[in-house]
């Protein structure tokens, strides 16, 4: 038997709060919040299962112990500098994939929009592997990545401008765009060295292997530089739900608006592609799954964005571990999403269709 909470509750979660603030006021969602403590509560509970597997298993008291800088030597460096770095640029990653990902979906008003869908995330790929493939250095990859994403952008965005814009249109040329980028990777690869190519291809399957705290710092200062301009225009272009028309007959500036929020799309897809090669469909699932979780409380970006943000963290973490302790070898936390992400994918094509 099926069960569910009473109507009146339902109701009561979804009905939004004011705060008030001195002379202002802020809303929030009961149901925001509770998803957003549930959500914060599993990350904690994947983080120490994260930290308490490997190779060497360490048990809670030892656990908390090495965390407090205390114990043996091993377990201190085992927990602080190898799983502990490796966990916040897992969740940092899936913050930024998930915030990439929203932010493309209310842009293009398209769930099938996503940075690896449209393009943008094989733009940073082939500047990647180009710069691998001759020798350039991981720790640097984010540079020539950063300039591939926003650069397949501008493809995207000026062959879609022919005539009065359009989303369908701009998913197709970003479609387009991410065929041929992804046979210029290909191209790159056989014309590489062996030993240059095998780096190339160990960051193509999308890691989070010999993730650093320099990795994790990297990722926390372009979340607080980038996520916080994109809420700001992401509420500025809501009116978008009405239609083009109907938000440029309300003062809604939206050529400066669309272009910035896919130059802060495609950063924020670059800085994490950069650092964990390309994780697919994560950015295409998580603004789906967070925006049927808060069921249909508010389309407003500044509800449904901290949702999918820590959604993501809590995927990609979850994804990382499966992939390091499911299977007799550990794989690629890419290949998991892949094999979740595709079937997801056919199914929206599929319900769209």
């Amino acid at each position: 038997m099926k069960l569910s909470p009473p109507a009146e509750i339902g109701s009561s979660l979804r009905r939004a709060r004011f705060l008030k603030f001195g002379s202002g006021t802020l809303r929030v969602f009961p149901l925001q919040l509770l998803w957003i403590f549930g959500l914060m509560l599993l990350l904690g509970v994947l983080g120490l299962v994260a930290l308490s597997l490997g190779d060497l298993r360490i048990g809670l008291g030892e656990l908390f112990q090495a965390l407090a800088g205390k114990g043996s030597r091993l377990s201190i460096h085992l927990v602080r500098e190898l799983r502990l770095s490796r966990i916040t640029v897992a969740v940092l990653a899936g913050v930024h994939l998930a915030a990439a990902g929203h932010i493309f979906q209310v842009l293009i008003r398209n769930p099938l929009a996503s940075p690896d869908i449209i393009g943008i995330t094989a733009g940073a790929s082939a500047a990647a592997v180009a710069w691998l493939v001759n020798g350039g250095s991981t720790d640097l990859a984010a540079v020539p990545a950063s300039a591939g994403a926003l650069s397949a952008s501008a493809l995207v965005y000026v062959f879609s401008r022919t005539g009065a814009f359009s989303e369908n249109r701009l998913v197709l040329v970003g479609v387009g765009v991410n065929a041929a980028l992804t046979a210029l990777v290909q191209l790159f690869i056989v014309s590489g060295s062996i030993h240059n190519v095998s780096r190339a291809y160990q960051w193509l399957a999308g890691s989070l292997y010999a993730s650093s705290w320099q990795d994790a710092r990297f990722l926390l200062i372009s979340g607080l530089v980038l996520i916080p301009p994109a809420l700001y225009f992401l509420i500025r272009i809501r009116p978008l739900v009405l239609g083009s028309d109907a938000a440029e007959t309300l003062g809604v500036r939206l050529e400066f608006l669309r272009y910035a929020l896919l130059i802060l799309g495609s950063l924020l897809s670059a800085m994490a592609v950069s650092l964990t090669g390309p994780i697919g469909f994560l950015a295409l699932m998580v603004p789906q799954l967070a925006r049927g979780i808060m069921g249909g409380t508010s389309s407003s970006s500044a509800v449904i964005l901290p949702v999918a943000m820590l959604l993501g963290g809590v995927m990609l973490l979850g994804s990382d571990i499966a992939a390091q302790h499911l299977f007799p070898v550990s794989i690629p936390v890419g290949l998991i999403t892949a094999a979740v992400g595709a079937p997801y994918f056919l199914m929206l094509l599929r319900r769209r269709s």
